[in-house]
């Protein structure tokens, strides 16, 4: 069936193939790094000055180009054989070769070589010294020598403005150090030291004449942070007086004074037996006048009484109907606990305190890069006992302003699926309402807020194809310009709402219908990380559009004079996107079925490839894929069809595998890379080896999400059928993981049409399955059944008949497929029991099955050992039910534990 030139894909070519691991762009947008990685092996990096390859560095990572300057530092690792050899002959981590650093000369092509780091970082331009010309500060963290020791910290200085080369000049040196960073956004660096003998710490920080320290040393430092302006540094650190803790203590120190102590355990503004938290949160608004940090009472564990051994004392978890939040998901959560604070905010010039979070409305949002003084609080505390089953909780929520502590209330249980936003200046506040499906603005007044103001949206905001007994999300929000507009989107379209504008006058389609004309969802594109609203700061705004039916994806730009200008557009999927800072350029990776994931370059002479990843698929049988329409339930649908590229037109020559979720179509333009499975099958590997694989869509009936993955499967099958001929109706197959596995083991109950079926994690019995727990977060499933994927609508109670009825174990015995499943015994999302039961039905039933269950894994195979296990096994599965294969010894025999290999 392959063509005569063509190799097949085999497991063991996974290694080799590679992908864009990450890529940096300088601030002017001439030079790019991009590194590559195989899957298994030595990676590269490639540095592109305006669009052409110049260097390449073999096993370079982790680049960073110093701002401003024509350096660029990039880690090297050592090589994966000699790490290996190191492993295999016993090596210690701490004695395997380190990382070394290089520093590249971008005028010249030269490359210094800094030695072994285990950390480095630019960052800002200084005068520094006796030099006249803005350098370049290097933080490099070398490795320790020993456990007992810190590793130290260098500061070297690179200067490429006073001659024609980069160069490394003089350097400082800190040792012990514990940790360091630098200001967010700035330039000045701080670090931790410890004393060797007291265990004591010390707060540095880098002054133009070297590390000098800040404050006194306490047992503990704990959070840190430097204004905006660089003129002051804020920092919480705590003492023990014998073995107990004191309260922890909030400093400051501004340019030239000495540090003052501005918040502790009972000072003005805070309430009553509360204090700065240690390690809660410390942050700087953007004028420096305002310091938010954390506030509360420290947690404090409950030990056991010294008068008794430990063979005297129970261990018990006690579980309550009162509980608030149940006992698995407190223990999950008990890192939340343990760093539990309210927000506070510090006024610089006044020396005020106001409190700004408090029990009942703990969670604060504060806007650091606004031009007001509201914050936002809101809880959603005396709803979570309804969490179990009710996910979508109401949130009560306030204003509180930041200097007079004066509260305004803006809704009490209200149905919204997050806290609302408030606007740059402060001048209004937006929220989804949920329950009404409609976008709420609302002015904030200096006393008051506004009236409700209805977004009045010619088209639906909610998302319109939402199937499953819950409340429907909004189609989403881009947040707020500069000029006060608040942007939302309909189902194709940008919509802007200026809420200060007359009745009538709020609304501008921003996109002038240019989606819903085209068919095609238009979304802002944010490519300013280091800006939190719409970046429209140059006028324009960058846009991502994608075509629903076609599956056509473009960039685009939005100006107030030219509205949408399309930049490209292609048959093919877009990601990885990145933009200069400080210039017009922009890079995103590119692919469809047949190209793997390159990197381009879209700047003023249009856009250019630069990578050109995995030639070795130009010898390989490859797939290419269909996009196919069909009806099901009253809906229009799609579906994938791959199949073996040159493939043979003989009748009946492909075994088809079918693939499922819920909706997959758009997937249409995305690589299949050749991998390790984590959980389900990979297509190109399939499709190499002379099968079809159909992907359909799905859509469901609340109440009946067995009976209609069924029903939608059927369909797309029969159009696939109907499509290709070469398809063998007599020879398919069925796979699929989580909520795919559950559709798998209820479908083979009630069709014989599939040769043999593959269920990874499969939900077997939806009673046992309600009152299960997801082990990864603690929360209970009930919510799973009465809202969301399961699509059930009601308890057990309520319609008993819907459970039974979607529970593959109650219809066991009329399964006449033999089934592979996968389920681990660490399984976070689905009980690692409901694969155990359904198996032992099976069984019991004397129908081949056959259960794999990976030791300590979770929900999706983590381990790259165990993927590739599982891709040999699904493949040998496959072969033998529809390639008549020989069938393998694990599945005539089953492996006995005595064969099992030992640790």
């Amino acid at each position: 069936m392959q063509s005569h030139a063509q190799q097949l894909v085999e497991h063991n070519d996974y290694d080799r193939w590679e992908s864009i691991k990450s890529s940096y762009l300088s601030d002017d947008g001439h030079w790019l790094l991009a590194v590559v990685n195989p899957q298994v092996g030595d990676g590269h990096a490639l540095l592109f000055r305006d669009g052409e390859e110049v260097l390449r560095l073999e096993r370079a990572y982790d680049g960073q180009f110093a701002p401003g300057m024509h350096g660029l530092i990039v880690k090297v690792k050592p090589s994966h054989q000699r790490v290996r050899s190191l492993k295999l002959k016993g090596s210690k981590s701490e004695d395997l070769p380190h990382d070394q650093l290089l520093l590249v000369d971008l005028r010249l092509g030269l490359i210094d070589s800094l030695g072994p780091v285990t950390s480095a970082s630019f960052q800002g331009k200084h005068l520094f010294r006796n030099c006249e010309c803005p350098m370049d500060l290097l933080a490099v963290e070398r490795p320790a020598k020993t456990k007992k020791h810190e590793p130290p910290l260098r500061i070297m200085q690179i200067t490429a403005s006073c001659k024609d080369s980069v160069q490394v000049l003089d350097s400082l040196q800190l040792l012990k150090v514990d940790r360091w960073d630098w200001q967010a956004d700035g330039d000045q660096l701080w670090a931790v030291t410890i004393d060797s003998a007291s265990k004591r710490q010390q707060l540095h920080r880098l002054s133009p004449t070297g590390f000098i320290p800040v404050g006194q040393s306490a047992t503990s430092i704990g959070q840190i942070a430097i204004s905006k302006d660089g003129h002051q540094m804020a920092w919480t650190s705590q003492n023990q007086q014998g073995n107990l803790p004191m309260p922890a203590q909030l400093w400051l120190q501004s340019m030239g004074q000495m540090p003052q102590l501005i918040a502790g355990k009972d000072f003005l503004g805070l309430p009553r037996g509360t204090g700065p938290l240690l390690k809660a949160n410390l942050s700087w608004h953007k004028d420096s006048d305002r310091l938010i940090f954390g506030y509360g009472k420290p947690y404090l564990p409950v030990r056991h009484d010294s008068s008794s051994t430990a063979d005297e004392r129970a261990a018990v978890d006690v579980w309550a109907w009162t509980d608030v939040v149940i006992q698995p998901q407190q223990a999950k959560q008990l890192w939340r606990e343990k760093s539990r604070h309210m927000d506070a905010v510090y006024h610089v010039k006044s020396g005020a305190i106001q409190a700004l979070g408090n029990k009942a409305m703990p969670s604060v949002v504060f806007n650091a890069r606004g031009n007001h003084h509201w914050a936002m609080r809101y809880s959603q505390e005396v709803y979570r006992q309804q969490y179990s089953w009710d996910i979508q909780l109401p949130y009560d929520v306030e204003l509180v302003h930041d200097v007079t502590g004066e509260v305004m209330v803006v809704g009490r249980g209200l149905r919204i699926p997050r806290p609302p936003s408030i606007a740059p200046d402060g001048h209004a506040l937006a929220y989804y309402d949920q329950v009404n499906r409609q976008w709420i603005l609302r002015a904030i007044h200096a006393h008051d807020l506004g009236p409700i103001m209805v977004m009045p949206v010619k088209h639906a905001v909610h998302d319109e194809r939402h199937d499953s007994p819950s409340l429907p999300s909004a189609y989403g929000s881009a947040g707020w310009m500069q000029d006060g507009r608040f942007l939302v989107y309909d189902a194709f379209d940008v919509i802007a709402c200026d809420p200060m504008a007359k009745a009538g006058k709020q609304l501008t389609n921003l996109t002038k219908g240019f989606g819903r004309q085209k068919g095609q969802r238009t979304r802002v594109k944010n490519l300013a990380f280091d800006w939190p609203f719409a970046d429209n700061r140059d006028s324009s705004l960058s846009l991502h559009a994608f075509h629903h039916l076609t599956k056509k994806e473009a960039l685009c730009t939005w100006r107030a004079a030219d509205g949408v200008v399309v930049a490209s557009m292609d048959d093919a999927m877009h990601g990885k996107w990145s933009k200069a800072r400080q210039a017009p350029v922009m890079t995103f990776t590119k692919e469809d079925v047949s190209h793997s994931p390159d990197l381009w370059l879209l700047d003023a002479n249009g856009e250019s490839q630069l990578t050109h990843l995995n030639p070795q698929q130009d010898s390989m049988q490859w797939p290419e894929v269909k996009l196919l329409s069909y009806r099901a339930l009253g809906k229009q649908l799609q579906g994938l069809l791959y199949t073996p590229k040159g493939a043979s037109d003989e009748a009946a020559s492909l075994p088809v595998v079918v693939y499922f979720y819920e909706r997959y179509s758009d997937q249409l333009h995305a690589y299949k890379r050749p991998a390790p499975s984590a959980s389900t099958i990979n297509i190109s590997w399939f499709v190499s080896q002379g099968y079809a694989v159909f992907i359909p869509d799905i859509v469901y009936q609340v109440g009946r999400p067995g009976p209609s993955a069924l029903t939608c499967i059927n369909k797309g099958v029969d159009a696939a059928l109907r499509a290709d001929q070469r398809l063998d109706p007599l020879r398919m197959g069925l796979q699929g993981q989580s909520w795919g596995g559950y559709q798998v083991a209820w479908v083979i109950t009630r069709s014989d049409r599939f040769v043999c079926a593959m269920a990874g994690a499969p939900v077997s019995n939806m009673f046992s399955a309600y009152g299960g727990i997801r082990y990864a977060s603690g929360m209970s499933r009930q919510f799973q059944y009465e809202q969301t994927q399961s699509r059930l609508g009601v308890t057990p109670w309520e319609k008993p008949d819907r459970y039974t009825l979607n529970s593959p174990l109650f219809k066991a015995d009329k399964v006449r497929t033999p089934l592979l499943m996968m389920h681990n015994d660490n399984d976070g999302a689905v009980p690692y029991t409901q694969g155990i039961e359904y198996f032992m039905a099976l069984r019991r039933l004397d129908q081949p099955v056959w259960l794999l269950v990976y030791n300590g894994e979770s929900h999706n195979l983590r381990r790259r050992a165990n993927r590739m296990d599982l891709s040999e096994r699904m493949g040998e599965f496959f072969n033998h039910y529809l390639m008549d294969a020989v069938m393998p010894n694990w599945m005539a025999d089953g492996r006995p534990i005595t064969q099992k290999p030992i640790k």
